[in-house]
């Protein structure tokens, strides 16, 4: 837990190392607040959130979804990605936003789907959550 604290917290002032197995870390700051502007400028066009890539609704994600391309991401924010994964930008799927409204959520499920296993590092074994804003109340990650 000190290695994990020493070098998170040298990467993010303010780091907090919650859990090493599995690895979750709260990062204050990663993003700068220009950089959430830009990206929840992004999120207008989002669409009704889809599984399996079968573009299928269902009951149990009813975020709004919308995919980046990478020329749309501050490349400071993907080339930090890369220094906190300690990957190369080029193992990095696509920025996904996803807006959660009032009642919108997305049940316990599995973040993976075949295709991922095509991915340059052989799969997805890791998520950065980014929170671009905080709601005057509710909300919560499980």
């Amino acid at each position: 837990l000190a290695e994990a604290q020493s070098f998170y917290g040298m990467l993010c002032a303010g780091s907090e190392v919650l859990s090493v197995s599995p690895l979750v870390v709260k990062m204050p700051g990663f993003a700068s607040h220009d950089e959430c502007a830009i990206l929840l400028n992004l999120s207008d066009d989002a669409q009704r959130s889809t599984i399996d890539n079968e573009q299928v609704t269902t009951s149990h994600r009813t975020s709004r979804t919308k995919w980046l391309d990478d020329d749309e991401v501050p490349a400071r924010l993907s080339e930090r990605a890369a220094v906190v994964s300690e990957l190369p930008v080029s193992n990095a799927e696509r920025w996904q936003l996803a807006q959660y409204g009032e009642k919108c959520e997305y049940k316990l499920h599995v973040d993976t789907v075949p295709e991922f296993n095509d991915l340059a590092p052989g799969g997805r074994f890791s998520t950065l959550l980014l929170y671009l804003d905080e709601p005057a109340e509710g909300g919560t990650t499980d």
